[in-house]
C-alpha cells in the first residue's frame, strides 16, 4: 500500500475506531503495522531508520503519529529529534513535522517543559537556516482539546513542518 493511500485511509477510518474498544483494534493494528511499513517502503531498504506508529498507549491517543527515527539521532519518541506524522485531534489535517522527543524534556523541565521546547525548537531552526524555506515554523494548531495532553506538547515541540488538510489528501503527496 502506498504511503498516500495509508494515510488517506487513516483519515477515514480512525474516528470510528476510536468510539470502538482500543484492544485487539484493527485500525490500531494499522497505524502500528500497515503505516509504518508504507513509510518504509516509500524510504526504501535501509537499516539506518526505523519506523514506528502509535495510536495511543492502551487507550486512543488524541494526536496518534508516525514516525521516522534516525538511529544516529533516537530509536523513540522519547528524546532527540526526528520526522512525525502528527495527526490532528479532529481529523481535519496532518503534518509532516520535525519535531522532538517529548518525555525527556518534561522530565527535565517539568512545568516548564513546553517553553523548553518552543526555545529548543527556535535553536533547530536556527541551525537549519535557509532550508526551512516554504515550511510552517514553530508550533503547530493540533487542535487539542486538553492543553495538558501529549498532543498539548507535540505542538510546542515542532521545528518546522509542511501541512497537508484532510481536503486535500486525495490530491497530496505524503
Amino acid at each position: 500500500m502506498s504511503l498516500n493511500a495509508a494515510l488517506s485511509l487513516f483519515t477515514e477510518e480512525y474516528a470510528s475506531a476510536r468510539e470502538a474498544v482500543f484492544a485487539k483494534n484493527a485500525v490500531a493494528d494499522f497505524i502500528r503495522k500497515d503505516i509504518p511499513a508504507a513509510i518504509l517502503e516509500a524510504i526504501g531498504p535501509t537499516d539506518r531508520y526505523l519506523v514506528d506508529g502509535s495510536p495511543g498507549q492502551g487507550v486512543w491517543a488524541g494526536v496518534p503519529w508516525a514516525a521516522v527515527f534516525d538511529r544516529l539521532v533516537t530509536e523513540s519518541a522519547q528524546d532527540g529529534y526526528y520526522l512525525v506524522y502528527l495527526f490532528k485531534e479532529d481529523l481535519s489535517g496532518i503534518y509532516l513535522s520535525l519535531n522532538q522527543g517529548i518525555t525527556s524534556v518534561k522530565a527535565q523541565y517539568g512545568a516548564s517543559a513546553k517553553e523548553a521546547l518552543r526555545v529548543r525548537a527556535s535553536d533547530f531552526l536556527a541551525r537549519l537556516g535557509r532550508a526551512t524555506d516554504g515550511l510552517v515554523f514553530g508550533p503547530l494548531d493540533l487542535a487539542v482539546t486538553t492543553k495538558s495532553s501529549l498532543g498539548a506538547f507535540y505542538e510546542q515541540g515542532a521545528i518546522c513542518s509542511v501541512h497537508y488538510p484532510r481536503s486535500a489528501h486525495r490530491q497530496m503527496r505524503f
